[in-house]
């Protein structure tokens, strides 16, 4: 059987030219013109030899290296760098990154085949220990650098979740406009760092924008002199209030920076730099919402501006059930029961509001959304679909019914856009839509049809989920009962178009936070895995360490958040080796003593590197003291007890544990009943005895 080839290369040409003299020796030729597809083809071919280039389309050729170098059954396949970049430098970077060999490109047609023969037959370049180094930590600190950029990106999303909690905390404690005014005004000068904050509100019978209420931060602007504050911001310069006005009318949010010269002389409120952003409830603009700055050096940006126009939103809404409820407590008597549902309404809208910001869960919110929906109008029950990565097909994530029915409730199905043209047009039009069964007006394909009505709904409410332009989905509240008894009216319609606007930025949130969330663990992941590949009889060990701590950690009952902490600890437990020598790491023999001194200072050098990137420095005690002892007989700092942290206590157990039944050259691994046994006789003097009895139950109770 021939040997098979794969050649991961985006120029056309180069393929061609590769495949017709490695088939002409009779070789099988894999292409794949991307970095992700090679790596799928690699683990499901497993071929004899890998070609690639180092400058991917998506994916760098060293990054691509080490994670086909870390996944099982492909580490012993060689691998050959090609690149046009003919540096020494270049090429040692790629061998010292894993890569058996280099071949510089243009590709020599004469001698291109008998090197691949070479390859296959054995033969690996090398580069010096210290070069091979140099690359590698070289590499360490790239990834460490992107982690750093990331943590960045990530800081300024969390900063936008935590003030959007806030606000909504704030807001929903009352129902009486001045407290939300004044309380929403303080919360974002507070967190943007602005001199005045100002929300406009249009006045129809003047056509114009008029101050609905501001405070500032002088310290005589207290509630009793609310009026003269809205006039000291009523008399500012007309160019502040032109912008409110401009960002009204175009419907925009508006960021504009004055420089020195223009606020000086002509300017007399110092006006340096202003946001604003409409206010907008059921497509129709109310108000205007200002923050603005008159002291140097202190500008707004893009960032600010985001966030303004986030809470500009939740503000809407929040003034909107304001006005509702002020407008319904002043009805008369023969009204009452009309204000009692429309409270009960409120009151359910808030709790929406406040459970959908309690929890970054994305299934826990799309099932409150769903319950809160039904229970809104109420109606039978409630469906939710949302769009996956590639926005080309809704999936349905959630359902609720209000009782339990004989039906196929379609969890998970997933619905293409070109097959479900009518609820793409929904979401794009952002307007609910009604359908009677057999009286809708517009033409439904079969497939719309039977999930709009499932043989059993008279009718149905579709609402369309969106933030700020970005499409979410769709939800859909079906009705079983008579459309004369149980009509979908406009004051519902409303009502649900609201909540799905309120809670559309709690799912937005949390697919938000579940992206973050995945990205930073894949990072952790990505620094284990860098260190576990240095040393082949250690692979995967810190994975498997952190599976384990987090078995204890449960079976512990600790919260979620120490869990947390515990797995990301085992993943970059052992990241201080990163700054030991090869010639010491990877010795094939016992340490002497004055070699054990330099392994021993590993931990010391995980917090040195840790201690820079501050979302991990609550991981550094931890993996400080994972090899103290019980007894104080551990290092570095001879901890005993329950002086060592529970989650160094916790991994010293599994490490132990995972180096016992592993083979290595001057040992062979142990039974894993013998470790355990192991472990046992331990307890007290290396380890801790609780930590080492929930372990047997936990490896008992998950055989």
């Amino acid at each position: 059987m021939s040997k098979q080839i794969l050649y991961i290369e985006d120029d056309p040409a180069n393929m061609a030219l590769v495949k017709r003299l490695l088939e002409a020796k009779g070789y099988q030729v894999l292409i794949a013109s991307d970095g992700i597809s090679g790596i799928e083809q690699a683990q499901t071919k497993v071929p004899h030899l890998i070609l690639m280039d180092l400058r991917l389309p998506d994916f760098d050729g060293y990054d691509a290296t080490l994670k086909l170098k870390s996944l099982e059954g492909l580490k012993n396949i060689p691998i050959i760098a090609l690149t046009a970049k003919t540096d020494n430098e270049d090429r040692e970077r790629a061998l010292a990154l894993g890569c058996n060999g280099y071949i510089p490109k243009p590709i020599d047609a004469d001698t291109f085949p008998a090197l691949i023969a070479e390859y296959l037959a054995g033969r690996r370049d090398k580069i010096k220990a210290a070069k091979k180094n140099k690359y590698i930590e070289e590499h360490c600190r790239s990834l460490l650098d992107k982690l750093e950029e990331k943590v960045t990106v990530s800081k300024k999303s969390f900063r936008e979740l935590s003030a959007l909690a806030e606000l909504n905390n704030i807001i929903n404690k009352s129902l009486e406009v001045q407290k939300v005014l004044h309380a929403s005004i303080n919360h974002v000068k507070k967190v943007l760092g602005a001199e005045y904050a100002t929300i406009y509100k249009f006045d129809e019978l003047l056509n114009e924008l008029a101050p609905w209420s501001c405070r500032q931060k002088k310290a005589d602007c207290h509630k009793s002199d609310a009026e003269r504050c809205c006039k000291r911001e009523a008399d500012a310069p007309k160019r502040g209030k032109g912008i409110a006005y401009k960002s009204f009318k175009t419907g925009k949010s508006l960021l504009v920076i004055d420089s020195p010269a223009i606020s000086a002389p002509n300017n007399p409120a110092g006006l340096t730099s202003a946001i604003c952003t409409p206010l907008i409830v059921r497509n129709k603009s109310i108000g205007v919402l200002q923050a603005t700055i008159s002291h140097l050096p202190k500008v707004f940006n893009n960032a600010d501006l985001r966030l303004l126009k986030l809470m500009g939103s939740q503000i809407s809404i929040a003034l909107e059930n304001c006005i509702l409820y002020e407008e319904k407590s002043h009805i008369n008597e023969c009204l009452e029961g009309q204000i009692i549902e429309r409270t009960k309404e409120i009151s359910i809208m808030l709790d929406a509001s406040r459970e959908g910001a309690a929890s970054l869960n994305l299934k826990q919110v799309l099932h409150i959304f769903s319950q809160k929906l039904t229970k809104l109008l109420p109606s039978t029950c409630c469906r939710i679909a949302i769009l996956d990565e590639t926005g080309e097909n809704l999936v349905i994530k959630s359902v609720y019914p209000v009782r339990s029915l004989d039906w196929t409730p379609r969890l998970g199905q997933v619905m293409p856009l070109n097959e479900f043209k009518s609820f793409d047009e929904i979401i794009k039009s952002k307007e609910c839509m009604v359908f009677q069964y057999q009286k809708h007006q517009i033409d439904l394909s079969p497939q719309e049809e039977k999930i709009i009505f499932e043989d059993r709904f008279v009718s149905t409410l579709i609402l369309p989920l969106t933030v700020n332009g970005t499409k979410i989905g769709i939800a859909l509240l079906h009705e079983m009962r008579n459309w004369e008894r149980w009509p979908f009216d406009q004051q519902k319609t409303s009502l649900c178009l609201a909540l799905s606007n309120q809670m559309s930025v709690h799912i937005k949130n949390a697919q938000l936070y579940e992206y973050i969330r995945g990205f930073f663990l894949d990072t952790i992941k990505a620094l284990g895995m860098t260190v576990d590949q240095r040393d082949p009889y250690t692979s995967n060990h810190s994975n498997k360490v952190s599976k384990y701590a987090v078995l204890i950690a449960r079976q512990m009952k600790l919260s979620p958040e120490e869990t947390e902490r515990i797995r990301n600890a085992g993943l970059l437990h052992d990241i201080g080796k990163i700054g030991i020598s090869d010639n010491i790491l990877l010795k094939p023999g016992k340490f002497t003593p004055q070699e054990f001194e330099i392994i021993k200072t590993h931990p010391l050098k995980a917090v040195n590197i840790l201690g820079s990137i501050r979302p991990l420095k609550d991981l550094i005690p931890i993996i400080a003291h994972h090899h103290e002892h019980y007894d104080g007989s551990g290092y570095n700092s001879h901890l005993k007890g329950e002086q060592i942290p529970i989650g160094a206590r916790i991994l010293a157990v599994v490490d132990a544990y995972d180096a016992m039944t592993y083979n290595r050259v001057y040992k062979k691994a142990i039974s894993k009943q013998k470790a355990l046994l192991e472990l046992k006789q331990m307890a007290g003097t290396q380890f801790d005895p609780k930590v080492i009895k929930t372990f047997l139950r936990a490896i008992a109770k998950n055989k």
